[in-house]
């Protein structure tokens, strides 16, 4: 293909997705199943891009009160949903008011002091906030809690139960097509989009490929076009990288700053006890991880906010680096003396077999853990069963996680360690309590001075990091992988990829 080709119209793209998304309203969950699909099919007041700049979307400009409490949206008119009706600033009132504050997941968080949106005209939005919101731009994408919802289709109905949860109609590039539950989603171009010329390509096909080895060989063979970093294994990538035909992108998922780590179950025992959940974090090799599992990509975590995410991150915690006797230390200190054959409790790893890496994490798990007298049970399930028992009902006793550390590390936190966020379906399923962390996110949170704010983010890390919620294992990128072919792909930093400036070259 000549340098500076012009984009060609028509064309589908293939994504492979590792599970059937629970939903497609992006407002109730976190997962990238439905991000995915979400960012095609609904749009957001502001879109980021990849250095995490705020540009237009619905709204087309913007002015924040020199407080950081009021932020009027002056909005697009030439917008509609997918049925035909006119987007105006009521949709934007009722998606705020109701859906995102009360319904999404990082809700409270996010817009826990929003006393409410003004709609006085139909394209004027004002969010009134009780408190200064320094980082709420970095929100007000799809993925997070930024994506704006049709009030004539929701309001007056129970929200959770409406079919357009599962038959989308947003203001997007793509109009929801079908959904073939546990094989496919399918969107087709809006040709009444309000970018003009957008989008090129005709269909999108979001396939579910639940195998991590079958997705590489549907993308080598060209069965699949695009594979979202999220399923593809850091390992895979180095075949994958010598192809010609495929390309291997690190640089797209800077608002994500992901980490992996193993979820202690903090509500009830032997994690309840914080020298429990030391000693297993001395007894986990991350370093054996790093090269058996990882292949020395990505970096040894060492508290709750990924290195990638930039001066926001602080090395200056407590560490726990591999140590079997401090580990059984604490095991006797905390009253769990090795018993017959050695073993002091048995416990439970749970995870979803859809992730290569955590399936072979799980075998140095149950060895780290056996040699200072834990023993593992394995559970593997099936991606939504492992979400409805480890997310929703807390049915476990150690479990698999990922989550994001950005775009703003303090909202992260607030989202993932703050006690009140530890209900079904929500960040902290791990029930973390500390007082003194709910106290400092909660004023981190409205601190207007950067400096500041920077002082108590990096205070925030240090008290967690010493109170091992979770065992932070790896601060990984996510490559997402995706046939040459393909232009225009790499234009936000989440990793799930827009897709209205795609297009297919000859």
């Amino acid at each position: 293909m000549a340098a500076g080709a012009a984009p060609r119209r028509g064309g589908t793209i293939v994504v492979a997705m590792g599970a059937d998304p629970p939903t497609l309203n992006p407002q109730f969950t976190t997962l990238p199943y439905t991000w995915m699909i979400a960012m095609s099919v609904y749009s957001s007041l502001i879109r980021l891009d990849p250095a995490m700049t705020p540009h237009p979307d619905l709204a087309e400009s913007w002015a924040i009160s020199p407080d950081l409490r009021r932020f009027t949206f002056k909005l697009v008119r030439n917008a509609r949903w997918h049925d035909g009706t006119p987007f105006t600033s009521a949709d934007v009132k009722f998606s705020f008011e109701e859906i995102a504050r009360k319904l999404n997941p990082s809700g409270s968080q996010v817009f826990g002091d929003l006393l409410g949106v003004d709609a006085p005209d139909p394209y004027t939005a004002v969010f009134r906030f009780s408190q200064p919101q320094p980082a709420l731009l970095l929100y007000l994408d799809v993925p997070l809690t930024g994506a704006v919802l049709p009030k004539h289709v929701y309001a007056g109905t129970d929200i959770r139960q409406n079919p357009a949860n599962a038959k989308p109609i947003g203001t997007g590039p793509f109009r929801f097509g079908q959904w073939t539950r546990g094989t496919s989603v399918t969107l087709e171009r809006n040709p009444e989009y309000f970018r003009p010329g957008r989008p090129y390509l005709d269909r999108a096909v979001f396939q579910v490929v639940r195998d991590p080895a079958a997705r590489d060989v549907a993308l080598e063979n060209h069965d699949v076009d695009f594979i979202i970093g999220y399923d593809l294994a850091l390992y895979d990538t180095i075949p994958l990288r010598m192809r010609k035909d495929t390309r291997v992108v690190f640089t797209v998922d800077r608002a994500i700053s992901g980490q992996w780590w193993i979820g202690l179950n903090n509500a009830k025992p032997p994690f309840k006890d914080v020298r429990v959940r030391q000693a297993v974090a001395y007894a986990i090799n991350q370093q054996l991880i790093w090269q058996r599992v990882f292949f020395g990509l990505g970096k040894i975590a060492t508290g709750p906010i990924s290195q990638y995410l930039g001066p926001q991150y602080t090395r200056d915690v407590t560490k726990f680096a591999y140590d079997p006797q401090k580990a059984a230390q604490l095991l006797d200190a905390a009253g769990y003396p090795r018993g017959a054959g050695g073993v002091r409790f048995r416990t439970r790893f749970t995870f979803d077999g859809t992730s290569a890496e955590f399936s072979r994490i799980a075998d140095l798990l149950k060895v780290n853990l056996a040699a200072v007298g834990i023993e593992v049970d394995l559970e593997s399930f099936d991606f939504n069963t492992w979400f409805d028992r480890v997310y929703v009902k807390h049915d476990y006793d150690m479990a698999r996680g990922r989550h994001l550390s950005g775009p703003d590390a303090v909202t992260s936190m607030r989202i993932e360690y703050d006690s009140k966020n530890s209900g079904p379906s929500q960040r902290n399923f791990y029930a973390y309590q500390n007082p003194d962390v709910d106290r400092l996110l909660a004023a981190a949170a409205v601190e207007p001075d950067p400096a500041k704010r920077l002082e108590m983010t990096h205070r925030l890390q240090a008290l967690i990091a010493g109170d091992v919620p979770v065992v932070f294992l790896m601060d990984t990128p996510q490559p997402n992988a995706y046939r040459s072919a393909f232009q225009g792909l790499d234009n936000n930093p989440y990793g799930a990829q827009r897709l209205e400036n795609v297009w297919v070259a000859a």
